[in-house]
């Protein structure tokens, strides 16, 4: 570590452009996505709303 140290150059970078996503559980198994869902909604039931939402066109 102490010899990368030296070669380390910190800088600034502006940023021009942000994209997010969300994800989800839409490329999980339904069973998982459901597991997490179920354990969101005594934890965090805004969360546990909004994968539903997002999964709801699901069929598997």
């Amino acid at each position: 570590m102490e010899r990368r140290i030296p070669g380390i150059i910190g800088f600034d970078l502006p940023i021009g452009r942000l994209e997010a996503k969300f994800k989800m559980g839409q490329d999980e198994r339904h069973y998982d996505t459901g597991g997490a869902i179920r354990v969101l909604e005594q934890n965090d039931p805004a969360l546990a709303t909004m994968m539903k939402a997002h999964n709801a066109h699901r069929q598997d």
